[in-house]
């Protein structure tokens, strides 16, 4: 064995991958004991073998054609991705490189680097992106992501639909435009207590494609690069993504309660006389009028029962009236004024 032989024998057993040497036609002249850690075939079995047995019938002629490319172009190396069969009959995906040594004897040194792993590793990435997407778009909440720019970048059906668009409708375009002036201004709002460290949820306006208000509850978290807090502005704010509810119900309600309220008051000052306001148990909850027709202050009688302040007969009457006007009838007088619960009180 001369001294080329010696190292390259060496050079095969120090070898990680599975290497092989082989001729100008494919034919296995030597391989390395790694080939057996990685495919189950040991070195004697690869010897007088055309490497090509061993792959995919799809992939042969193009690991033919890489050979022979390799050959012609001696010192130099080609790649090319394969499927290999090993010894328990498992097609593995793989890196074959071609180097075709630079002497006259003309041999190609193959190295098979297998890519099964990171194959696998790749495709279960994807299958639990697949799984996460799926997740997110059967949420009931929408989800809405935003570049540096404030454009859309992703958003889900659900948060679509809360606008009456689609999500190609929304992709590259900014959220103002799903915002009417009073949308802006609030959303810009938001973005100051962002930066000045707000970070609960908070309430955006949107407007739907047909006009109409549409009220959500935003959770917001700023992209940045790792290690590092952003907020809309900063140098590197990246963009955001966003947890929307759509609460515009509630909202309404909230509104028309806050009306209501301030109708009831506007109806209570505009009566002369001194009227008390009572739940169906008889408790005292507010009063209109002066202060001054009032011998004592409220707080004194503010909580406490009708038959606590009056005679039972006139408490009785007081109820029956009650009850009458939350049934939609008109109450009978009680005759009960303030003289009266004044003088019931400080008995």
């Amino acid at each position: 064995m001369d001294q080329v032989d010696r190292s390259r024998d060496h050079l095969l057993e120090l070898s990680i991958d599975c290497t092989v040497v082989v001729d100008e036609a494919g034919v296995v002249l030597a391989a390395s004991e790694s080939c057996e850690a990685n495919f189950g075939y040991s070195p004697e079995v690869w010897i007088g073998r055309s490497v090509l047995e061993v792959l995919h019938p799809e992939d042969a002629a193009a690991a033919a054609r890489s050979l022979e490319e390799s050959a012609s172009r001696r010192g130099r190396m080609v790649a090319i991705g394969v499927r290999v069969r090993d010894a328990a009959g498992r097609l593995r995906p793989v890196e074959l490189v071609a180097n075709s040594l630079d002497d006259p004897v003309g041999v190609v040194v193959l190295s098979v680097r297998d890519h099964t792993e990171a194959e696998d590793a790749a495709q279960r990435l994807d299958d639990r992106s697949a799984f996460y997407r799926q997740v997110v778009e059967m949420a009931a909440e929408g989800v809405w992501m935003i570049d540096s720019e404030l454009r859309t970048t992703f958003a889900t059906t659900s948060m679509s639909e809360m606008l009456g668009v689609t999500v190609d409708e929304m992709l590259g375009r900014c959220i103002y435009e799903f915002m009417d002036a009073e949308g802006r201004e609030l959303a810009e709002a938001n973005f100051v207590k962002r930066v000045a460290g707000d970070r609960e949820p908070q309430v955006y306006r949107l407007r739907h494609r047909t006009g109409r208000v549409v009220w959500v509850r935003v959770n917001l978290m700023e992209l940045a690069p790792q290690d590092s807090e952003s907020t809309v502005g900063s140098a590197n704010y990246q963009g955001s993504v966003a947890v929307v509810s759509d609460i515009t119900d509630a909202q309404s309600a909230k509104q028309e309660l806050a009306l209501q309220q301030v109708r009831q008051q506007a109806l209570l000052d505009a009566i002369p006389d001194l009227v008390f306001h009572f739940d169906s148990d008889g408790v005292y909850l507010d009063y209109a009028g002066s202060r001054d027709e009032l011998a004592m202050d409220p707080e004194d009688f503010l909580g406490r029962t009708v038959r606590e302040s009056v005679p039972p007969e006139m408490a009785e009457a007081v109820m029956v009236a009650g009850s009458v006007g939350a049934a939609g009838g008109v109450p009978a007088p009680t005759g009960m004024d303030s003289k009266c619960l004044d003088s019931m009180l400080t008995t």
